[in-house]
């Protein structure tokens, strides 16, 4: 193994010094920046996007793919490719490279984190995933030191970050006016002395702006609960409109790293309801559009997609999924009320119970099979139109003589139209083998 990585590393210093001088800082610097940390003394492959690669780095990516020393591929999104290494031993065994890992340890830990932020904020305009503090410090510090090695989306998020840290300072001077007292007795001054501890020393209510804060932070250390307890508490200080459809958008996100997509949905409605600029609604409608993928809600997931292409014509998000749900609703074959059974794709037909099997042609007309790549987590029967009650009361009734254990039946107006339908879960929940 040492020597297939010690040929490898040969082979890369062998091309490095064919590029000029600059050519191979460059190099090296892009290359760099496709290693990620494992550990403290361990190196990982990092995948890098075209888009995250600085102006200054971007000419030099080209010549390393012709190369070889870099692998590009296509990411479905035009003009964007994802560029790594084309080995992890050139980070471990190439000299140039292997010392500028270490000697810019310290920046490249910091980057990965910061990148993640200034994505999170350009995809998502998110109000907490602003720099404050020791963190927007840091960032102008590294910012001074390798202007060439930010991207523009990433110098924009540090100048935002500054435009929000000398508002809210203008804000906390206004609040708090320092007052200038000239006593001419100890006395007085004594009073004032007393007067002013109570007064500034009182215990006092978080700022909508500090519990925002709070919920970053806790959000980057995986405590989501703690972040969503600050967005709830930021909420009920009635913050103006826009900066409250912000905190619904933000906990909506946290409901959606918590996996509760039932919460996520009214707060992405809340945020939709706010003064949204353009983009933020076509994020904000595809979002909600997933939470109702996830929901297992086609009908309403179909509604959200279409109201994104009603703003933006083509959307890459919305379009796909409106093709795929509009083909999953529509029934392929006659009845009424049309009947759907939505189960992994790869359990139709072969992994359908036969308890599911039995009920054509004496409970139901007919049977459209689709396919659902998303996690059903239990087995549940639904209706949409009160008519429908007893006929899906009939449906459970065989299936639980059958054997198989289904929740339900559950009335919703968020199903497919006109229609019942049975979710099969990954693994169905069998109580007996008739």
């Amino acid at each position: 193994m040492g020597g297939v990585q010690g040929a490898v590393a040969t082979w890369g210093d062998g091309i490095l010094n064919t590029l000029s001088l600059a050519e191979q800082q460059l190099a090296v610097t892009l290359m760099c920046q496709m290693v990620g940390f494992s550990s403290e003394h361990s190196y990982e492959l990092r995948k890098l996007r075209s888009d995250q690669i600085p102006e200054a780095l971007r000419q030099i990516a080209p010549k390393l793919v012709s190369a070889g020393l870099v692998i590009a591929e296509a990411t479905g999104s035009k003009d964007i490719y994802s560029y790594s290494l084309f080995h992890l031993s050139l980070a471990l065994r190439l000299p140039r490279l292997r010392t500028a890992l270490a000697q810019n340890a310290d920046f490249l830990r910091w980057r990965e984190a910061f990148r993640s932020a200034a994505e999170e904020y350009s995809l998502r305009q998110s109000y907490s995933a602003l720099l404050r503090g020791d963190a927007l410090a840091t960032a102008q510090n590294w910012l001074g030191e390798r202007p060439g090695q930010f991207t523009k989306i990433e110098i924009d998020f540090i100048h935002r970050s500054e435009e929000e840290a000398r508002r809210t300072d203008a804000t906390l001077h206004k609040q708090w006016p320092r007052t200038a007292v000239l006593a001419s007795s100890l006395a007085i001054a004594l009073l004032i002395a007393v007067v002013s501890y109570l007064y500034f020393c009182r215990p006092r209510p978080d700022s909508v702006s500090t519990l925002i804060a709070h919920a970053y932070e806790n959000r980057q250390q995986n405590h989501v609960a703690n972040a969503i307890a600050d967005l709830t508490k930021s909420l009920t200080l009635q913050p103006e409109s826009k900066l409250a459809g912000q905190i619904y958008s933000d906990r909506a996100y946290c409901y959606k790293l918590a996996h509760d997509w039932e919460k996520s949905i009214p707060d992405l409605t809340a945020a939709l309801a706010s003064e949204t600029a353009l983009p933020d609604k076509i994020r904000l409608l595809n979002d909600r559009s997933y939470a109702h993928v996830q929901m297992r809600e086609p009908d309403a997931a179909l509604a959200d997609s279409m109201a994104v292409l009603e703003l933006d014509n083509g959307n890459s998000i919305a379009a796909p999924n409106r093709d795929w749900l509009t083909t999953l609703s529509t029934p392929k074959v006659p009845g009424m009320p049309h009947f759907f059974i939505f189960t992994l794709s790869k359990s139709i037909p072969d992994g359908i119970p036969q308890a599911v099997r039995k009920l054509w042609p004496k409970t139901v007309d007919n049977i459209n099979y689709e396919g659902w790549e998303d996690p059903i987590p239990e087995n549940e029967l639904r209706y949409n139109d009160p008519h429908y009650k007893q006929i899906a009361q009939d449906i459970h009734d065989v299936l639980a003589r059958g054997g198989l254990v289904v929740k339900g039946p559950i009335f919703t107006r968020s199903s497919v139209s006109s229609s019942i339908e049975l979710w099969l879960a990954t693994r169905s929940h069998v109580i007996s083998s008739k």
